[in-house]
């Protein structure tokens, strides 16, 4: 039902099993199926309210991170950034990274998105001597861009030397080559790169994979 878009339909089958059939891990497992469901229909109260139903305690780790980071979306999308970071903090997760370069990109806080972009290159072990996936590409782009607009002229040029063979292999390697290119450092602001660059907010689909999988997938702790 999801795969077909028919998200209501998905969301009322879990609504029953969460109030009237399930307890216990099991309970808490659908509660965040369907807590995402809500999420990829844009109704983050309801997620939140499910969230809430079908919490229980002593659950297993993979399942308590899986609903923090649900929870700190949904905080998120209901205006309470601040309290989605601070539910985020001291989490090292993989999919507690990729919400917060988003807070940050939103915020426009390119010094904290780089910072957060640097931790997922070294969790993805992105390396310059390997070839890059589209996922690896979007990432190293959207890192040149965080750096380029908190004015860090210096690390872009180490992110040029270390990557800029392996951009070269993808298909955003104009886009990199623009964002990184000494000669346009300190002439661009971030409306001009979104007039430049049609998939700017390419961004979006990168942390979009987190939204996506159900039942969720958690990435390894980096660490």
């Amino acid at each position: 039902l999801v795969d077909v878009d028919l998200l209501d339909r998905a969301a009322q089958l879990l609504q029953a099993q969460v109030e009237f059939r399930l307890g216990g891990i099991e309970k808490a497992q659908v509660g965040a199926d369907l807590a995402q469901i809500h999420l990829l229909d844009d109704r983050p109260e309801k997620a939140e309210e499910v969230l809430n139903q079908s919490a229980r305690a002593g659950l297993p780790d993979d399942i308590v991170d899986r609903r923090r980071h649900l929870m700190a979306r949904t905080l998120a999308d209901t205006g309470r950034v601040k309290e989605a970071m601070d539910l985020l903090e001291g989490d090292e997760n993989v999919n507690a990274e990729l919400l917060r370069v988003e807070f940050f990109w939103n915020d426009k806080n390119w010094p904290k998105a780089a910072q957060s972009l640097r931790r997922l290159v070294q969790a993805m072990e992105l390396s310059s001597e390997a070839a890059l996936d589209d996922r690896g590409g979007k990432l190293i782009l959207n890192l040149a861009i965080a750096l380029t607009l908190s004015g860090n002229e210096r690390s872009v040029d180490r992110l040029r030397k270390d990557f800029g063979e392996a951009m070269d292999s993808t298909s955003l390697r104009d886009a990199f080559r623009l964002i990184a290119s000494p000669q346009t450092q300190g002439l661009l602001d971030y409306r001009t790169i979104a007039n430049k660059i049609a998939d700017v907010e390419q961004f979006r689909e990168f942390v979009a994979t987190y939204r996506q999988g159900l039942p969720g997938d958690t990435p390894t702790n980096p660490n």
